[in-house]
């Protein structure tokens, strides 16, 4: 009579070859690699979150799960190694160079489509894209904290001072429909506050924008 121990089904190890077992893990270790370089992004960030507590039950590193632990060959973990380093060092790329958002020359023809000048225009850009105070923002003061988003300065963190407190003060912006303009291309709430001011009469926008300013970032910010 057969033992019941030979009936029972064995774990026979991933099915396929090693090419098909390389091939399996570069995949996953693409989608990991690429999403972790790429993580300075929420929403990157909450995918790459979600894939390694996959991973974690597929490697099987959560402790004992029976029939459902993953014997994974040495082939899928070397090519999903080799394929996480790889995506990383794109992702990063990726994400430290811009690639995926407009370039320099489509940022500042976007700043000169709402009316700015081509200077200003350009120095909102660097600012923009780089961080960096030139020209007429050159003498505008840092923000108390470094927003989250650093270094594009046109995202708004709730958690984090806002940097156009600085970049947005009439000292440095007096015309106020430039004001305006510049509050319409910046993040909420400043793009909601700009488009009202500018649908305000012109003798009205000048004290709407700095009301706005005001109780936007403080009456000691104005000064």
């Amino acid at each position: 009579m057969p033992d019941q121990a030979d009936s029972a089904p064995r774990d026979t190890g991933p099915q396929g070859g090693t090419a098909f077992n390389i091939l399996a893990g570069a995949a996953l270790g693409g989608l990991v690699g690429l999403l972790v370089g790429l993580s300075a992004s929420p929403i990157a960030a909450s995918a790459a979150a979600a894939v390694l507590a996959l991973l974690v039950t597929f490697f099987g590193f959560g402790g004992s799960i029976g029939a459902l632990r993953a014997n994974v060959s040495g082939a899928r973990m070397v090519g999903f190694g080799l394929a996480m380093t790889a995506a990383l060092l794109a992702g990063i790329a990726v994400r430290a160079h811009g690639s995926l958002g407009p370039d320099f020359q489509q940022r500042v023809a976007r700043f000169e489509a709402g009316g700015l000048s081509p200077d200003k225009a350009q120095d909102l850009a660097i600012y923009e894209q780089l961080g960096l105070r030139t020209g007429f923002l050159a003498d505008v003061e840092a923000p108390t904290a470094v927003p989250a988003t650093s270094p594009f300065a046109f995202n708004f963190n709730q958690d984090s001072a806002d940097a156009n407190c600085g970049l947005l003060n009439a000292r440095y912006i007096p015309d106020p429909n430039e004001r305006l303009e510049a509050m319409a291309q910046s993040a909420e709430p400043w793009a909601s506050i700009g488009r009202a001011g500018k649908a305000k009469p012109a003798a009205e926008r000048a004290a709407f924008a700095e009301a706005a300013y005001q109780r936007r970032c403080g009456p000691a910010a104005a000064r």
